[in-house]
């Protein structure tokens, strides 16, 4: 179950150009039937834990990690 009002969050994001990605620990199917409920535009399973993460480009080419 996912947070209530987070897919219309995204669907407001998606109209303002804000692409959503999920990164989680979870495993693959587990993670891709939390991201089609939450309507998140793409996801990232069985990610470390840390500061050492998949973000840690993202955040160095500038985009915002909440």
């Amino acid at each position: 179950m996912v947070k209530q009002g987070i897919r219309e969050k995204f669907r407001r994001d998606a109209a303002n150009g804000i692409r959503t990605v999920m990164i989680t620990g979870d495993n693959p199917l587990t993670a891709a039937a939390i991201a089609q409920e939450a309507g998140v535009d793409d996801f990232l399973a069985e990610a470390p834990r840390g500061q050492d993460g998949p973000h840690q480009g993202e955040q160095e080419g500038g985009k915002l990690w909440p």
